[in-house]
């Protein structure tokens, strides 16, 4: 862990974090996805892309994710928890060291927002091999902006 993000759990251990956060981390869905492997896969994710309020992000694992921006329906608006009590195991197990506060968007590997970003990513990382994709790298090129 980084000087910087240790300093932000440290900082986020006293007193209640969630009170000045602004709920970051009840303002979206992410879930997990596949790396492309075939031609569908790959349209799959510029129609993904194709929408307001989604990314596609591979995390520090090379693991792949969908992500949508949408409030959660019990987040009130001081950023409380309408239905703490009830609230799924998800939220009861997520903590200040997972904090979207603390963790860094540049540890993923590649995010996209656009089907352009995607593109040139995919070009850099993918070839067609009939309805087959195949990585060109053994570590994910990640092009310039």
């Amino acid at each position: 862990m980084g000087k910087g993000r240790q300093a932000v759990v440290e900082a986020l251990a006293h007193g209640h974090p969630c009170r000045s956060c602004g709920a970051v981390c009840c303002r979206y869905v992410a879930v997990a996805l596949a790396a492309p492997k075939e031609r569908d896969d790959r349209d799959l994710i510029r129609w993904y892309l194709a929408h307001r309020k989604v990314c596609v992000y591979i995390d520090r694992d090379g693991d792949w994710w969908v992500q949508v921006g949408t409030d959660c329906r019990h987040l009130a608006a001081d950023g409380s928890c309408r239905d703490y009590e009830n609230r799924p195991q998800l939220c009861r197990d997520y903590g200040t060291e997972a904090c979207e506060r603390a963790d860094h968007d540049d540890e993923n590997i590649a995010e996209f927002t656009s089907i352009e970003q995607f593109e040139r990513f995919f070009r850099a990382n993918y070839r067609a091999e009939g309805a087959r994709l195949r990585r060109r790298h053994r570590r994910y090129v990640v092009p310039a902006p």
